[in-house]
């Protein structure tokens, strides 16, 4: 699991220590779960690098989907922002595409018997 030093450092990512802390436990645990428990073998060091990076995407992620999702549309002048529609369903695409974006080439994603 990345460290908040990691996520502010090498992601780049902008979230506070607390709210970090409060969701990478769930990004994880997502991890995981997608990659039916793989994620958190022994890896070799490139795939553990994107196995962090995707941990920070989907942290990321998590947040925007509590605070109001993706923004669909937005005007400067009027200050006006329009969400898109937010469902359970959406927000798993969401999720396992960002996922998907760091982990497409380790392997961990395949589901059958290695």
């Amino acid at each position: 699991m990345p460290g908040y030093d990691f996520y502010k450092n090498s992601f780049g990512g902008k979230l506070s220590v607390e709210d970090f802390g409060r969701l990478s436990g769930r990004a994880s645990a997502y991890l995981a779960a997608i990659t039916l428990g793989k994620s958190c073998r022994a890896l070799p060091e490139s795939v553990q690098e994107s196995v962090k990076m995707a941990q920070c995407a989907l942290v990321d992620a998590m947040y925007s989907a509590e605070n109001g999702g993706e923004i669909q549309a937005e005007s400067n002048d009027g200050i006006s922002v329009t969400y898109a529609a937010k469902t359970q369903q959406s927000d798993e695409k969401r999720f396992y595409s960002v996922a998907q974006t760091y982990l497409a080439w380790t392997g961990l994603l395949y589901r059958g018997c290695l």
